[in-house]
């Protein structure tokens, strides 16, 4: 298989990241770990620490007052694409690659969520999936990590055309629940709206997975422990393990952000905040799979790490135990990681390389 290009990596970018997301103004925005990898094809029930990411990686601050962040942002168009099958290693042409995702009840395609050229892997999924669904006569979601639960009565105000893109976006909170700016979206989105594709709210409350990162699971109340998804399993070990990799370097967390002082201790909550993250997702993913089954299929939009197939994929299937997943990590040579890294971790069922094939 052909090697893409090399860049520098730093160990401290995705760990920094992720503390800025947990800890919402202690950090910097909401971003999710960057973890990369990738593991068999489409799977049914029971790298190297990422590239280097650009200082746009983190959402800058914003003025509370100001309106959402929502530029035209143009998707760069590769010319050309093609898959690998990491079970096997076997190179796709883009047809094949597409053919077997659309077999999947979900297919979770990874983002880093100010790169454009990943959001152009994910309209391009989701555009083959809206043709297939013609022919197959599956119902379609769009599983959304950038939007909270409690903003689906919001974006499904939006999706009927009851309200302007501008106002969905205040109802949503949009710089202060996700803060990247719209632009990088809104092509996903409308193309969605345009095809009838349900808008499904996949995230858990901020407020939640950050108190959760300051003081463990166990610094919850009665009644916020009630929000908690239902089966959270802790103990994956391909999941802790990659989590680990990605915060070995991590930052020392700000005065008071975590209860205990031992130096392992704010990690094991910042893991646990992690593991609420994924579960959260994959149980609202795995609740409309499982309400709308057999002829039902959903496209979620998520951070590299929680495409992993320790993460939202292997979560839904233990929900949804008829449900099979396809796990995608999108990869052009300019990341700073080379194609052949991101394949032999084997966290994900297929990387979508957008660079011509070898």
């Amino acid at each position: 298989m052909k090697r893409g290009a090399r860049g520098n990596v730093s160990p401290f970018a995705p760990a920094k990241r992720f503390v800025a997301t947990l800890l919402g103004p202690l950090g910097v925005g909401v971003v999710s770990l960057a973890l990369t990898g990738s593991a068999g094809c489409a799977r049914q029930g029971n790298e190297r620490p990422a590239a280097e990411p650009r200082v746009s990686d983190a959402p800058p601050p914003r003025d509370p007052d100001d309106g959402p962040r929502y530029t035209r942002i143009d998707y760069p168009v590769p010319e050309a694409f093609y898959g690998v099958r990491v079970s096997d290693g076997v190179e796709l042409s883009p047809d094949e690659l597409l053919s077997e995702l659309a077999q999947a009840s979900a297919v979770c395609v990874g983002e880093r969520h100010d790169d454009p050229h990943h959001h152009w892997a994910q309209y391009r999924v989701l555009s083959e999936l809206i043709e297939r669904r013609a022919m197959s006569g599956r119902e379609l979601a769009l599983g959304l990590e950038m939007v909270p639960v409690s903003g689906q009565s919001a974006l499904s105000r939006w999706s009927r055309r009851d309200t302007r893109t501008k106002q969905a976006l205040q109802e949503l909170d949009w710089n202060e629940t996700w803060g990247y700016d719209f632009g990088l979206y809104a092509p996903l989105w409308r193309l969605a709206r345009a095809h009838q594709v349900e808008l499904i709210a996949l995230n858990v409350p901020r407020e939640l997975t950050r108190k959760i990162a300051q003081g463990g699971l166990r610094s919850l109340s009665r009644t916020e422990r009630r929000a908690l998804p239902q089966r959270m399993h802790l103990g994956d070990r391909e999941h802790r393990q990659a989590f680990d990799q990605a915060m070995v370097h991590h930052p020392a967390p700000p005065a008071g952000a975590h209860s205990g002082g031992e130096h392992g201790g704010h990690l094991d909550h910042y893991y646990e905040a992690q593991v609420t993250w994924d579960e959260g997702m994959a149980e609202q993913a795995a609740a409309w799979l499982t309400k709308r089954q057999p002829a039902r299929q959903m496209l979620i939009l998520a951070g590299t790490a929680h495409c992993q197939d320790s993460a939202i994929p292997r979560r839904l299937r233990r929900r949804a135990a008829e449900a099979t997943t396809a796990s995608v990590r999108p990869w052009h040579p300019d990341e700073g990681v080379t194609l052949a890294a991101v394949v032999e971790t084997k966290r994900y069922d297929y990387v979508i390389a957008l660079t011509e094939a070898p």
